[in-house]
């Protein structure tokens, strides 16, 4: 496997946010949406475990004037789900175009270079890896991380302000969610990079099969080739298995 220079985390991210400097407005919208979205969804579940308990208890007909605060709420989360989404997703394909008109102005001259380095298969894969992180990036991450992360802060006051006890709960709950990538980050950088070698050795044994289907025909070599695809895609079903199993375990 190739290694190539490690680039930090915390550049990788300053370098994308630099890249939102033509789009703050839309950002701001999607943050915008993302926290009312996410303050509608809080107040329908909240409304409806009212609404289970007040029907429990025999005292539905008292609270019906909820009902109407309950459509709202839920009509709410779903057209800032979609204003959210839009916005986000706007911004990631207008940034992934940007990508892609800088690498085809830069291609011609990196191509012979790249190429001697590596197979046909593994720079698609490198590439199309790079589009598909950027826009899950710009449409479902550094937004949503903004926007959940003010409507917690605010539920924290919240539930403070109720009782301190309901506050201390939570922050054990996010404690664990935000601790358990952290303790699997490693492991998770790791079986993502074998992923991604793995499946470029697996894509270049496809071309290669492809492109030169004609002398493995001449040469009676198919069943050789055959048995050469399965066991490289035997190995990446294998680095995939393991990776979604960490990934289940994460929760």
């Amino acid at each position: 496997m190739q290694h190539n220079k490690k680039i930090s985390r915390i550049t990788s991210v300053i370098y994308l946010l630099k890249r939102l400097k033509h789009h703050y407005w839309k950002m701001a919208i999607n943050i915008i949406a993302g926290v009312l979205r996410y303050t509608s969804m809080a107040v329908a579940y909240t409304l409806a475990a009212m609404l289970a308990v007040y029907t429990w208890q025999g005292e539905f007909d008292a609270h019906t004037n909820l009902i109407p605060w309950l459509i709202v709420s839920v009509i709410g989360c779903g057209m800032m789900y979609y204003f959210d989404m839009w916005f986000s997703h706007d911004v990631a394909y207008r940034i992934i175009v940007e990508f892609r008109l800088s690498l085809y102005h830069s291609f011609e001259k990196i191509c012979p270079e790249v190429l001697l380095k590596n197979r046909s298969g593994q720079l698609a894969v490198t590439l199309m890896n790079d589009v598909e992180m950027t826009e899950y990036f710009f449409g479902h991450t550094i937004g949503a991380a903004i926007s959940s992360g003010i409507v917690t802060i605010g539920l924290l006051i919240f539930f403070a302000w109720i009782h301190p006890a309901i506050s201390l709960w939570m922050l054990f709950g996010i404690a664990l969610m935000i601790g358990v990538p952290v303790i699997f980050y490693k492991e998770a950088d790791k079986q993502g990079e074998e992923n991604r070698y793995v499946l470029g050795e697996a894509n270049s044994v496809t071309l290669e099969g492809v492109n030169g289907m004609k002398e493995l025909l001449t040469l009676n070599a198919k069943e050789q080739y055959e048995e050469k695809h399965k066991r490289f895609m035997k190995k990446l079903t294998d680095n995939q298995v393991a990776y979604f199993s960490r990934q289940a375990m994460e929760g």
